[in-house]
C-alpha cells in the first residue's frame, strides 16, 4: 500500500463514519418525535 492508498481508505472511511453519523441523527430524531416525550416542570 503506497501513500495515495492510505489516504484513499482514510477518506473512504471518514465518509462512512459521516453517513452513519448522519443516518443514527435521522434514527434518533424519528424514535425522539415517536416517545411520549415528558414535559418539563419548572
Amino acid at each position: 500500500m503506497n501513500t495515495t492508498d492510505n489516504q484513499k481508505a482514510i477518506n473512504d472511511f471518514i465518509d462512512w463514519v459521516i453517513e452513519i453519523k448522519e443516518f443514527l441523527c435521522e434514527l434518533l430524531e424519528a424514535m425522539y418525535e415517536e416517545l411520549p416525550v415528558p414535559k418539563k416542570k419548572k
